[in-house]
């Protein structure tokens, strides 16, 4: 794995024991990602398995390192049970890697931590949630939205007195009773795995490695980032249907971190090599809203590089047409300018201040000459760009919800910088180390 911080390495952890979840799944349940309860939920007909995920690689176990998932875990156990609403079994379940770990936490090991805790953010973020307060204006105290610094220090100084009898809202053995501590396999064990479970799938080990696991890997993360939990639910049979449609690599900003940077860029390369050889095809490019921050200054000279290369033979060629997801309509402007300054003129749709789909598809209030489309993504659906004859999508950037269609081949381009556009488009050839 490339180097990367703590947050990168348990996010990518997560996102390989989400595959693994959803690889071993059985048939009738469903594997919610960044789920409702914890950062898997496996629902089935006899209940729930929340899992937690940890990656603590070169780290020796300590309950203090695990204690804070588990009180949430905890917390929430003890909410469903007041309020009576959990009617399914729960499993709670924490999935921790340590470089020294342990089989098991027992209950009275967690407990004699809880007891002689001197963590104050522990006593001020779970004690009130997880112990009965006898004292009417702690209590009143506890129940404020938000505390004042002399009223966090009360609460402290309440559960620090020896006079507090501390007893749980809910008894700890029975949260235990649904609770399980499971040692997790370090990360490329993982890997390895979900790679066999994807060659039994795809009858073959090069394209279980090179591209189910990298498409399965990418269709997790984008998943989990999508804001409706309802979209956030998947199962196995759906996995392996969207992976058998998949013909060319999807490669994300996950996969450059889990993968070698200049590995996964010639795969991508070679992947999308057939789509730049057909002298007529339309091209779109959509480039994210993160890409264009961190490449704004470059566009031009992209777009008069991109030009030069494939709508430099009229008669055969098409004009590009380049998608900005902006919200900032005074940058087209500035690119039409800065373009126009090389005498290539741009056909943007616009009428006045207004954007007109016809103008924009027949290219009727545009200069004759034009060498190329810019438009606002606000203004691009599949139906405008079918019209406008596309045969490739190419979305650059990180796009959760990218645009697909069955008229035209979408490619998704996980780069995050103009260099690497420009090695996968061909018009540098020299793979530059663009990523430390």
């Amino acid at each position: 794995m490339r180097s990367a911080d703590g947050a990168i390495r348990g996010f990518l952890y997560q996102f390989d024991k989400s595959l693994h979840e959803i690889l071993t799944s059985s048939d009738g349940q469903v594997v919610t990602l960044e789920g409702q309860i914890e950062d898997i939920d496996i629902v089935s007909d006899s209940g729930i398995e929340a899992i937690q995920c940890k990656y603590h690689e070169g780290e020796d176990f300590a309950i203090s390192k695990v204690a804070e998932p588990i009180l949430d875990m905890f917390c929430h156990f003890i909410k469903e049970r007041i309020i009576g609403k959990r009617t399914k079994y729960t499993k709670y379940i924490l999935y921790a890697y340590f470089h020294k770990n342990v089989d098991a936490i027992e209950q009275g090991t967690f407990h004699d931590f809880i007891l002689k805790t001197i963590d104050k953010e522990i006593v001020r973020k779970y004690f009130t949630r997880i112990f009965n307060i006898n004292d009417a204006e702690i209590l009143d105290i506890a129940n404020k939205a938000k505390k004042t610094k002399d009223e966090k220090e009360r609460i402290l100084e309440y559960f620090k007195s020896s006079d507090t009898e501390r007893t749980y809202k809910i008894p700890l053995a029975e949260f235990f009773s649904h609770f399980e501590y499971r040692a997790a396999q370090r990360h490329n064990k993982l890997k390895s795995e979900n790679i066999k479970y994807l060659q039994d799938i795809a009858l073959d080990g090069t394209v279980a490695s090179s591209l189910y696991y990298p498409n399965a890997f990418t269709r997790i993360a984008t998943i989990s980032s999508i804001s409706d939990v309802e979209k956030r639910k998947i199962t196995k049979a759906e996995l392996v249907a969207w992976l058998s449609e998949q013909k060319c690599l999807l490669a994300s900003k996950w996969m450059f971190e889990i993968e070698d940077c200049t590995k996964v860029l010639k795969q991508q390369k070679t992947h999308l090599s057939s789509t730049f050889a057909n002298n007529p095809d339309v091209r779109a490019f959509i480039f994210s809203n993160s890409f264009i921050r961190s490449n704004e200054s470059g566009l031009v000279n992209f777009f008069i590089e991109y030009i030069r290369k494939y709508f430099c033979k009229r008669s055969l060629q098409k004009p590009p047409i380049f998608i900005l997801d902006y919200n900032d309509a005074t940058l087209i402007d500035d690119i039409v300018v800065g373009l126009f300054s090389y005498q290539i003129r741009v056909n943007n749709g616009r009428v006045g201040n207004q954007f007109i789909p016809d103008s924009f598809v027949e290219n009727t209030n545009s200069s004759s000459d034009f060498s190329m489309k810019l438009v606002q993504m606000d203004n691009v659906n599949s139906d405008l760009l079918q019209q406008c004859g596309v045969n490739y999508l190419y979305h650059i950037g990180n796009q959760p919800e990218p645009i697909t269609s069955q008229f035209f081949r979408t490619e998704s381009l996980g780069i995050t910088s103009l260099e690497e556009l420009r090695y996968l488009v061909k018009i540098d050839n020299t793979l530059m180390e663009v990523r430390a």
